[in-house]
């Protein structure tokens, strides 16, 4: 293509058009949302903190599938998500974040995970 030729290209196909709307819908939605929780919060969370405890309640030892308790903190509901994260403070002696919360939660249940795959790979 000589160095003039690429203003005269042929449009994107509809396909990619409809990638490119799709993406700005989707950032249209999340946005907001990801800059409200920056503000209050003064953290980046793209829409909500709860995926790590929901994660470690499906993917625990004591996980039977469809409860949503765990004795170390009861039953909850994402209501309860601000208790949770100040007892994980008292417990760690120090201030924890929510994002950071639900970073502790996935690793705790990563690891049982990987436990648990490992036994059945022996």
């Amino acid at each position: 293509m000589d160095p003039v030729g690429w203003c005269q290209a042929e449009p994107p196909p509809l396909a990619a058009w409809a990638c490119i709307f799709l993406a700005a819908g989707t950032a249209a939605v999340i946005a907001p949302v990801t800059i409200r929780n920056y503000v209050v919060g003064r953290e980046f969370v793209l829409v909500s903190c709860n995926g790590g405890i929901n994660l470690f309640f499906g993917n625990n030892e004591t996980s039977n599938g469809v409860d949503t308790s765990h004795p170390e903190i009861g039953p909850w509901s994402c209501f309860d998500y601000p208790a949770i994260v100040r007892n994980m403070e008292l417990r760690e002696k120090r201030p924890i974040r929510f994002g950071e919360s639900s970073s502790l939660f996935a690793g705790r249940a990563m690891k049982f995970i990987r436990r648990i795959q490992a036994g059945r790979l022996r």
